[in-house]
């Protein structure tokens, strides 16, 4: 397969504030433009990035409802490599495209959608998942929130505002050494074939 671009550290060098976000008005007419040049019918700019709760059997589970983004995994997507640090043995145990929905060609192009809308259009991207976010902050009740349901993307860096709200409960699994996250972003890290049991037992002990 070609190289990829690595989506994470692409995203980290633009350094984006909120304040440079696009229009909401003007990001979602260049969603929807996407959409369309991915083979999707076109008026689809109101399409929320966000997946609701009752999206994913296994994310329906959770007491606190959780809305959750899935981009397409590692370097699936041909274009960007969205996981970083994924070992051979993680790609090759990966079920995002082999099990569940993902087997569906419908949700793989969704991903792929979304995925390289991030990577073409982040301002815009990110000013409609920001706004998705302070919705349901608005409603006043604690809400999950799952942004790496496939990716393995330092959100902290790249977007620290989506954190803010009083509200949010986030959560992930990630392979990213020592990530510095706010005190609502919890993660769980996820091991690979080149950790020992030693190595295991220490971040477990320390708490990751």
């Amino acid at each position: 397969m070609p190289s990829t671009t690595n989506l994470n550290r692409q995203l980290e060098n633009l350094n984006l504030t909120r304040g440079e976000l696009a229009g909401l008005p003007a990001a979602r007419s260049l969603w929807a433009a996407t959409r369309v040049a991915y083979g999707f019918a076109g008026g689809g700019g109101n399409v929320n990035l966000l997946a609701p709760p009752d999206s994913n059997v296994k994310i329906h589970k959770n007491e606190v409802p959780t809305w959750s983004l899935t981009l397409r995994a590692a370097d699936t997507s041909g274009d960007w490599n969205t996981c970083t640090w994924a070992t051979k043995g993680c790609r090759a145990a990966c079920v995002m495209e082999s099990a569940g929905r993902g087997v569906m060609a419908s949700v793989r192009k969704g991903r792929q959608v979304r995925t390289a809308f991030l990577a073409k259009h982040p301002a815009a991207f990110l000013a409609i998942l920001t706004d998705e976010v302070r919705r349901r902050e608005a409603k006043g009740v604690p809400f999950g929130l799952r942004l790496n349901v496939a990716s393995d993307l330092l959100w902290e860096n790249i977007a620290p505002w989506l954190f803010d709200g009083e509200n949010v409960r986030a959560y992930d699994y990630t392979k990213a050494p020592f990530r510095d996250t706010p005190d609502n972003y919890r993660l769980t890290y996820s091991h690979s074939e080149r950790w020992t049991d030693d190595r295991v037992e220490n971040m477990v002990t320390a708490g990751y």
